[in-house]
C-alpha cells in the first residue's frame, strides 16, 4: 500500500478519514497523493480568493440595487402624488374658469339691463308727465348712475347683515319631538 503521510479526518456524520501519500503510484482507493492534494488545495484556495472578492462585489451590487429600489420607490411615490396635485389643481382651474365665465355672462347681461333702465328712465323724465318734481326726478337719476360705484359695498351690507341674523339661530339644537 505505500508509506502513509498523513491521515486527515473530514467533519461529518459519520466521520471519515482521509490517507495521504507521498507515493504518487498509489492506486488504493483509500489513499490520495498529497501532491495531488496540495495542487487541489492551491485550487481551492485561488477560487476561494476569487469568491471572496465575488461575494463582496455581489454584495455592493445588492446593497447598491436595494437602496436604488427604494429611491425608485420613493420617486414613483411623489412623482404619483404630484401627478395627483397637478390633474386636481387643472380640475380646480378648468372649474374656476368656467365660474368666471358664467359670472362674466351674467355681468354682460346685468350690465345691459342697468344701461336699458337707466336710459328709459331718462327718456320718461322728459317724456312722461308726473307729479314729482324736477329736482326729485335728477336726483333718481344721478342715485341710477352712481348704483354701480356703491353696489359692492350695499352687498357687503347685506351680507354682512344675513350672517348676523344666520349667527342669531341656535346651534345643534334638537328640533325633533
Amino acid at each position: 500500500m505505500g508509506s502513509i503521510g498523513t491521515d486527515i479526518v473530514l467533519p461529518g456524520n459519520p466521520e471519515q478519514t482521509i490517507r495521504l501519500d507521498n507515493n504518487p503510484q498509489t492506486f488504493d482507493i483509500s489513499v490520495y497523493n498529497i501532491v495531488t492534494f496540495n495542487r487541489i488545495i492551491a485550487g481551492i484556495t485561488k477560487l476561494m480568493s476569487d469568491y471572496t472578492t465575488q461575494l463582496s462585489a455581489y454584495s455592493y451590487l445588492f446593497e447598491l440595487y436595494t437602496k436604488y429600489d427604494d429611491e425608485n420607490e420613493r420617486y414613483d411615490t411623489h412623482t404619483k402624488n404630484e401627478f395627483t396635485d397637478i390633474l386636481k389643481n387643472e380640475r380646480n382651474t378648468f372649474y374656476q374658469d368656467q365660474g368666471i365665465d358664467s359670472l362674466h355672462y351674467y355681468y354682460y347681461w346685468l350690465l345691459v339691463v342697468y344701461i336699458i333702465t337707466v336710459i328709459v328712465f331718462l327718456v320718461s323724465i322728459f317724456v312722461f308727465p308726473s307729479d314729482w318734481s324736477i329736482m326729485n326726478k335728477m336726483l333718481v337719476l344721478l342715485v341710477l348712475i352712481m348704483l354701480p360705484l356703491g353696489s359692492s359695498y350695499i352687498m357687503a351690507v347685506i351680507i354682512r347683515l344675513l350672517y348676523g341674523a344666520y349667527n342669531l339661530l341656535p346651534k345643534n339644537a334638537y328640533l325633533g319631538a
